[in-house]
């Protein structure tokens, strides 16, 4: 059997090599790429096609992610897991939305992390024993909403994106007026419809006209 063909993305170099050295030393898994930046490792995994993807969300350029939507749009086949020093619910719910298989603690065991890479290769999820109690706590204080406003739902950021489509800005016009790639902004576009159940820019109008934001 070949061994699983990781790509690794975290800006902090040394936290890179050191997971490497750990992961590598292990016969079924190989490392075929590293990357310190959202928008590389969007790049990479579109060049290397790796198995699995383990994902910071923390970094500079572009956040984890956003990188994940990208990855996942570009190949659904690549698996990925959060490698995160955060346990907050937003983070962990916005991950799995944006196509995340799994979500790590970094003081997670080597261990932990090759089950979870296995775990996911063989179609499953794995999240953290950590990770899964913020989710389950997240999941009861909320028990009792039935219907959350859909500002709440879209990030500050995805709210920019969407006020501008909604004035019938060009995806470019967007990326200008914010400062980002158009990628970013094909990204924010596809899970802002997704999230508010809109098909086309013309129901993000029309939802936007409601909630007052034009």
């Amino acid at each position: 059997m070949n061994p699983i063909r990781l790509l690794i993305a975290d800006d902090h170099t040394v936290f890179v090599e050191g997971l490497q050295f750990l992961l590598e030393s292990l016969p079924e898994l190989t490392v075929v790429g590293k990357a310190y930046d959202g928008e590389e490792v969007v790049q990479k995994a579109r060049e290397l096609k790796p198995d699995v993807v383990l994902l910071d969300i923390g970094m500079p350029k572009q956040d984890g992610i956003e990188a994940a939507v990208q990855i996942k749009s570009s190949d659904a086949a690549i698996r990925i897991i959060m490698l995160s020093m955060n346990n907050e619910p937003d983070f962990i719910l916005r991950s799995v939305q944006a196509g995340a298989s799994g979500y790590l603690l970094k003081n997670a065991s080597t261990s932990e992390i090759v089950e979870a890479i296995k775990k996911v290769m063989a179609g499953k999820q794995h999240f953290s024993s950590d990770v899964a109690l913020a989710m389950m706590q997240a999941s009861l204080s909320e028990k009792n909403n039935t219907q959350h406003p859909q500002e709440e739902i879209l990030t500050p950021r995805e709210v920019g994106v969407a006020r501008l489509l909604a004035q019938e800005l060009t995806n470019a016009e967007v990326a200008d007026r914010m400062n980002i790639s158009i990628r970013t902004v094909e990204a924010h576009r596809m899970n802002i419809l997704r999230k508010l159940n809109v098909k086309s820019v013309v129901g993000l109008a029309k939802y936007a006209h409601e909630q007052g934001w034009i």
